[in-house]
Order: C-alpha cells, then sequence, then structure tokens
C-alpha cells in the first residue's frame, strides 16, 4: 500500500478525534446566521470571543446550551480556544481581529467563510466559501465534514494545497 505526503503526515500526528467545536472569532455581533447555526447544529459547541465586551444580541445567543462566550478574550485564551477547536467560521461582518484566520489555519482548524465576509481569502478554499442565504448548505457541509476523520482530513489537505499551490508538502516542511 502506498501511502501519500497527507498520510503519512496523518500518521505521524497520531489518530484525531476530531471535536464538533466551532471557533468564532469578532469584535462585532455581526455575525452571519449565528441564531440559526446554534439553533440547527445542536450538538456543535460554538465558541464566539471577541477582544472587547459583547452585545446584548452575542450576550442572548451565549444563553444556548452549545454556545460558550469569551468577551475580553485574553491572548492566553484565545490560544486555548484555538486548540480545542477544529472548525473556524468566518463569519463576522466586521474587520477581522487578531489575524484569526491566518491563525486558524496555522493551528489546523478547517475554515469555512461566507463569500461576503471572507478575510484571509489565501487560507480559504473554494469548497469552504458560502454564499449569504445559503444555510442549509453550510449546515450540511459542518455534518458531512465531521461525519468521519477522512471527510475532515480530505477538507484540511484541500485547504492546504489552496492556500500554498502545492499542499501539505510545503505546510510539512514550514512546520517541521
Amino acid at each position: 500500500m502506498k501511502l501519500n505526503i497527507w498520510d503519512m503526515y496523518i500518521l505521524l500526528q497520531g489518530e484525531k478525534n476530531y471535536k464538533k467545536n466551532i471557533l468564532v472569532v469578532t469584535n462585532s455581533d455581526q455575525l452571519i446566521d449565528i441564531s440559526s447555526l446554534v439553533k440547527l447544529l445542536p450538538e456543535f459547541n460554538f465558541k464566539i470571543a471577541a477582544g472587547t465586551e459583547m452585545s446584548s444580541v452575542l450576550n442572548k445567543i451565549g444563553n444556548n446550551l452549545n454556545v460558550e462566550l469569551y468577551p475580553s478574550v485574553s491572548q492566553e485564551q484565545l490560544d486555548k480556544l484555538y486548540e480545542e477547536s477544529n472548525l473556524f467560521l468566518d463569519i463576522n461582518r466586521g474587520s477581522e481581529v487578531f489575524n484569526a484566520v491566518r491563525k486558524a489555519f496555522d493551528k489546523q482548524l478547517l475554515i469555512i467563510a461566507n463569500k461576503d465576509t471572507i478575510h484571509n481569502r489565501k487560507y480559504v478554499s473554494d469548497d469552504m466559501i458560502v454564499m449569504t442565504g445559503q444555510l442549509e448548505k453550510l449546515v450540511n457541509m459542518i455534518r458531512i465534514i465531521f461525519k468521519n476523520d477522512d471527510s475532515m482530513n480530505d477538507a484540511l489537505e484541500n485547504q492546504y494545497r489552496h492556500a500554498d499551490g502545492s499542499g501539505v508538502e510545503n505546510y510539512l516542511n514550514w512546520f517541521c
């Protein structure tokens, strides 16, 4: 059996147990479809972090059992949130904060972005971009990705390939 470079990388990393933790980083309460996503994906835990205090809009969303809010998040807390999460949603209508998309890429989170809010296009593969109004597509996409490790691994490989044009080979060289 011949392994490609991505398979070797996965073997070196050990067996992944992808957690259903979704990270959103923002300084705004303008998060596309966040209320609907929280309700339609009750099996997922949403971690919403901000460098500022949170508005009443986000505090209300935080009343859901599958939502954790991190207002005025410290860099140490934010690093921990990246480590605990496997998916990053770039759905913030405001400006990017904390270089969040690049950090998600570096921390090996799969990035899904809304076409209207995408902050760092280089790190988001074409098949992980949804249009506003495609809530059902986004929900299905998230569920399919977390269906099994192979789905997530394939999506991550596509993300790395998109980011630098050559895939995991350069990614491994970058980190190893």
